[in-house]
């Protein structure tokens, strides 16, 4: 794996020291490779067998690999080796943790590049073929950025370095495969009675601590003209408390009908999945419907609760799974696509 002294990369222009685990490692399988045969295939390698977290992030055809406590990468050289020569895995990576946020992230083969607007696509091309790398999609949303494939995932990091330092960009990152942590949400009975809005004391609170939601409806409910984009694991835009208020394309022909669901890149932002305990954030894609409840779900409407903006429209924007990991450019993109339809972006996590 790659040179420790070279684990970082660029943010806002600013150099982001990353700490490598050594104990975990990444797996990519190739397309044609089922989920479970890699499971299966991991589970009987002596060396991974009582592996501490088989992490599976299907829908980026990788596992992460957390070995046991008190076993590190460098006692399981050999067969580290024979998992990259096997014939269904694509690459193995390495994991690091981002020491501000605490977040793990995976490097793959993919980096976001900006070029200049006064860059040619003679000099594009030219760097490309410099550094062994392909173009893999043009970003929809913003001129002149690309996703761009390496040859060799152990040189992503510098590759991504070595293009922001170029003259011809604005911008270059890896395309990180990241995990994200949703905020938590009050799980006791308060939370049902909304003391957040109009704090009366119950359940022993302390009179008035609220967000003195009474007083601001005085002057406003909010205003069917104002959309809020949810930018979380889904909304359920049926819900009896949410769906008079889910926000509707007014180009019909356009196939963002209710939003958009980035981590599948469809037009379908709900709730996609569960796993008991269903109360709980891990697993479930629990957290973004309540954040559209407590943002604006519908007010006198005799049903449920209100919210604190309870005459906008809300906007679902779709980016995680359950706690899958998600690459930067899927988050990014949906931030930009609420930043075009909203006026309003909530970021719970």
């Amino acid at each position: 794996m790659s040179n420790q002294n070279k684990d970082y990369y660029y943010a806002g222009g600013k150099k982001v020291k990353l700490n490598r685990l050594p104990d975990s490692f990444a797996v990519r399988y190739k397309e044609a490779v089922p989920q479970r045969a890699m499971e299966r295939k991991l589970t009987e390698q002596p060396d991974f067998a009582e592996a501490e977290e088989l992490k599976e992030m299907p829908r980026h055809r990788l596992v992460i690999v957390t070995l046991p406590p008190r076993q590190r990468l460098s006692d399981v050289g050999a067969s580290l080796t024979s998992l990259e020569e096997d014939n269904d895995v694509e690459f193995i990576t390495s994991v690091y943790r981002e020491p501000e946020s605490g977040l793990r992230l995976i490097a793959t083969d993919e980096i976001t590049v900006r070029f200049k607007s006064d860059t040619s696509q003679e000099a594009v091309a030219k760097l490309n073929e410099e550094n062994r790398v392909e173009i893999a999609k043009k970003n929809r949303f913003v001129p002149n950025q690309y996703l761009l494939r390496v040859k060799n995932p152990q040189e992503t990091l510098n590759l991504a370095n070595k293009y922001q330092e170029s003259d011809l960009t604005e911008f270059a990152a890896p395309n990180f495969v990241s995990e994200v942590k949703k905020n938590s949400l009050p799980n006791d009975e308060l939370l049902n009675e909304q003391w957040h809005l109009r704090n009366i004391g119950q359940g022993g609170g302390l009179v008035g601590e609220d967000v003195d939601a009474e007083e601001a409806w005085n002057f406003t409910q909010g205003s069917s003209d104002i959309t809020i984009a949810i930018i979380d694991d889904g909304v359920d835009i049926e819900h009896p408390d949410l769906q008079a208020n889910i926000w509707q394309n007014p180009n019909s022909g356009d196939p963002d009908v209710n939003g958009w669901n980035f981590y599948d890149d469809n037009n379908n932002p709900r709730p996609q999945q569960f796993a008991p305990p269903y109360d709980r954030l891990e697993g479930n894609d629990s957290h973004g419907t309540p954040c559209a409840g407590v943002t604006a779900a519908v007010g006198n409407n005799t049903e449920g609760v209100a919210g604190i903006a309870y005459r906008c429209k809300i906007l679902p924007v779709k980016i995680f799974m359950a706690d899958y990991m998600v690459p930067f450019d899927v988050l990014a993109d949906a931030i930009r696509y609420a930043g075009i339809k909203a006026d309003v972006l909530s970021n719970s996590w």
